[in-house]
């Protein structure tokens, strides 16, 4: 067998190495990571939410958490607790399945962690029962926390951008002055309508803005809001459930809402935007979840009295490129740090890194290949030549088999020459003449 180093000099080599480093340090660094990540403490962690467990805010949320926990040395053990309050709607019931969970796993947990504001009245109201050493982080609407806070208590504050978002959408359709702000009749629904009345309460003599929304169901929902002008734009907060004080899913209510309704529609939560809203400054739940995971970290890496009780978590302005484009809306008028969701440009954007990695493993995949093929015509080129040499060698070989056989056929007959002058003849009378 022709050995590689017959065909490839030292600098063709060395390219080949490079390459080949290249192509495997991704995986280096995925097993040093993986190397680290086998060094983990290990946490047991109760999770509330007041929603269920395929509510889209939860999921996102939850999965948020559990993704940044991964990126840490921290192997969590999540217990989740779901008081289902779009369908429960007694506070006390849902009070007595929090502390039928709660009560059997609190001696284990090392960390309480509430996603909504639903959720945090709830473990508020339950919170002289749990123990002082373990920590509690809410992330939440919550307010009144100088009032409520306790040495275990941490709280990461957030509150809706109900006014930029107005402000933003009236600058985009400056001719609309008939404004809805859409919410239901929940916990959560009323808070939201609350803050609106309070944050555009200086707009009322310009506009006519109308808050809340009487729907029984979601079709009740569906049919009123295909009655509304068309010089009009909505502010959506939140509608999951109708005043029957039954669930309708928003991830299939939502779309038929944006479809049915001849106005756009923004919205104050970034999770709600694939339906079809535009969007606005919104709270994010995978925004929620990495803060919460970090305060989770930095109070077992630091100690509870060494961290702080109260974190504002910023809205983020973010819009929808296709529902930008449907309403022609004013993009000039977006904040300079909005994010449009989307589109190429987004696309690119927040996959800057993974793009850049492939784009480095196929770059160098694609150099190999080249290199590679350009080796395999040398060696292609000089097996041709080694077989063309092999051809005249058996040629030459055959030609020296003829002449050898040629001149052992003159030798044969030289001997024979000189047997033959060797000969005597005698001559018999057989008749004695």
């Amino acid at each position: 067998m022709i050995g590689l180093n017959v065909f490839f000099d030292k600098k063709k080599q060395m390219i080949l190495c490079k390459l080949l480093l290249i192509l495997l340090s991704p995986l280096v660094v995925l097993g040093c990571k993986s190397e680290k990540n086998n060094v983990s403490y290990e946490k047991n962690i109760v999770f509330v939410s007041s929603y269920n467990d395929n509510h889209s805010w939860t999921a996102h949320l939850r999965e948020s958490m559990k993704k940044e926990f991964n990126h840490n040395a921290y192997q969590i053990h999540l217990f989740n607790v779901y008081l289902n309050s779009k369908s429960i709607n007694s506070f006390y019931e849902r009070k007595k399945i929090l502390h039928a969970h709660l009560s059997s796993i609190i001696n284990s947990t090392d960390m309480i962690i509430v996603s909504d504001l639903e959720a945090a009245y709830q473990i508020m109201e339950y919170k002289d029962s749990i123990p002082n050493h373990i920590p509690v982080v809410i992330v939440s609407e919550l307010e009144q926390v100088d009032t409520t806070m306790t040495d275990n208590i941490f709280y990461l504050h957030f509150s809706p951008d109900i006014e930029k978002t107005f402000r933003t959408a009236q600058k985009m359709f400056p001719n609309f002055k008939n404004v809805y702000v859409w919410s239901d009749k929940t916990t959560t629904g009323e808070y939201y309508l609350d803050q609106a009345r309070s944050q555009l309460k200086p707009y009322q003599n310009e506009y006519t803005i109308e808050y809340g929304i009487d729907a029984m169901t979601d079709k009740d929902f569906i049919t009123k809001s295909s009655q509304i002008s068309s010089n009009s734009f909505v502010i959506l907060c939140t509608w999951q459930q109708g005043d029957d004080k039954k669930y309708y899913d928003p991830i299939l209510t939502y779309p038929k809402i944006a479809k049915a309704t001849d106005a756009p529609i923004f919205a104050v939560i970034d999770n709600v935007l694939q339906c079809g809203f535009l969007g606005g400054y919104t709270n994010s739940p995978y925004q929620n979840g990495k803060q919460a995971a970090k305060k989770a970290i930095e109070i077992w890496d630091n100690g509870m009295k060494n961290v702080s009780h109260f974190q504002n978590i910023t809205n983020v302005p973010i819009y929808n490129d296709k529902a930008l484009r449907h309403w022609h809306a004013n993009r000039k008028v977006l904040p300079e740090d909005a994010h449009i969701i989307y589109s190429w440009k987004s696309v690119v954007k927040d996959n800057m890194l993974w793009i850049v990695i492939i784009g480095c493993i196929i770059l160098a995949s694609v150099s190999v290949m080249l290199l590679l093929l350009r080796f395999r015509r040398a060696i292609m080129r000089k097996n041709a030549v080694l077989h063309k040499y092999v051809e005249q060698r058996n040629a030459l070989m055959k030609k020296l088999e003829k002449q050898y056989e040629e001149l052992n056929a003159l030798k044969n007959n030289q001997e024979m020459a000189l047997d033959i002058e060797g000969v005597s003849i005698w001559w018999y009378d057989v008749y004695g003449q």
